[in-house]
C-alpha cells in the first residue's frame, strides 16, 4: 500500500505531521470544517485525476435503523463540496451488472463488507468496465440519544460517527475522512430542580431533565465537516483554482 498522509482538520486548521500548517497546493483539499476530522490522503495523491466516482457500499453498522437517514445527508454533502460527480450504489450495481462484471462487483463488495479491505484486481476491473476514476465507502457507525438520569449531574448527549474511504482504480487509498461529533444539552443539575410538596417532602421536577439535541442537524454538519476535507481531484482543477 502506497504512504498516506495524516491530517488532523480542525476548525479549518490542518496539523501534517512532521509539517507546520495545511497541505498545500491548487488540487488540495477543501478545509473550514469545525470539528476536528482525522484524514489520510496518499503522498502522491496530485497524480491522480478523479471526475467520476461510484459509491461502492454504504454501511449502518450502529444497529439503530434511522441511522440510515444519514447517508441521505452524505449525499447531500458532497454534492455541496462538490469535487466529482457521484453514482450512488443502486445505479451503481446495475451499472456494473449490465457491464459484464457483475461477478468482480460482488466479490469486492463481500471482502469490503466482512473485513474491511479493497480487492484491488476487482477494484480496478469495476471501475474499467463502469467507467469510474474511483470508488467511495461511507459509513455511519454510531447513532446515539442519551438522557441524563434524573439523579446525575451534567449533560444530555446525542453523538453521531460517520467514516469514509476514497479508492482509485489500482486500489490506492487516496482520501479517507473519520470524526465522531457530541452534541450536549444545557447543564443539568437535579439539586436545582427540587420542591417542596404540600406535606414539606422535596420532590424532583422531572420536567427540567433536558433531552439530547436534535440529532438529524448534528449528523448533516458532520457529513459537511468530512465532505470538505476531499481533495479535488477533477481534470479542470488546476485552470479553474
Amino acid at each position: 500500500m502506497k504512504s498516506q498522509i495524516p491530517v488532523l482538520v480542525v476548525a479549518g486548521l490542518c496539523a501534517v505531521a512532521g509539517l507546520t500548517g495545511c497541505q498545500s497546493g491548487a488540487r488540495s483539499g477543501g478545509t473550514g470544517a469545525r470539528a476536528a476530522v482525522a484524514v489520510d490522503i496518499a503522498a502522491d495523491v496530485d497524480d491522480y485525476t478523479v471526475d467520476r466516482v461510484g459509491v461502492l457500499s454504504f454501511s449502518n453498522t450502529t444497529g439503530v435503523q434511522k441511522a440510515d437517514v444519514a447517508r441521505r445527508y452524505v449525499y447531500a454533502a458532497l454534492a455541496q463540496a462538490d469535487r466529482f460527480f457521484l453514482t450512488k450504489e443502486e445505479t451503481v450495481a446495475r451499472h456494473v451488472q449490465r457491464s459484464g462484471a457483475g461477478p468482480e462487483y460482488e466479490r469486492l463488495l463481500g471482502v469490503w463488507g466482512k473485513r474491511r479491505i479493497i480487492s484491488a484486481p476487482d477494484l480496478t476491473e469495476v471501475c474499467r468496465a463502469a467507467g469510474f476514476d474511483a470508488m467511495l465507502t461511507i459509513e455511519v457507525s454510531k447513532w446515539a440519544e442519551e438522557k441524563i438520569d434524573r439523579f446525575q449531574e451534567g449533560s444530555s448527549t446525542t453523538s453521531v460517527e460517520l467514516k469514509m474511504h476514497l479508492y482509485a482504480a489500482d486500489g490506492t487509498l487516496l482520501w479517507s475522512g473519520s470524526s465522531m461529533k457530541v452534541g450536549r444539552s444545557q447543564p443539568y443539575n437535579p439539586e436545582m430542580h427540587m420542591r417542596a410538596t404540600q406535606d414539606g417532602e422535596a420532590v424532583l421536577d422531572e420536567s427540567r431533565i433536558p433531552d439530547p439535541p436534535p440529532i438529524e442537524p448534528l449528523a448533516q454538519e458532520l457529513a459537511r465537516e468530512i465532505a470538505a476535507t476531499i481533495p479535488d481531484l477533477r481534470a479542470d482543477a488546476d485552470s479553474a483554482s
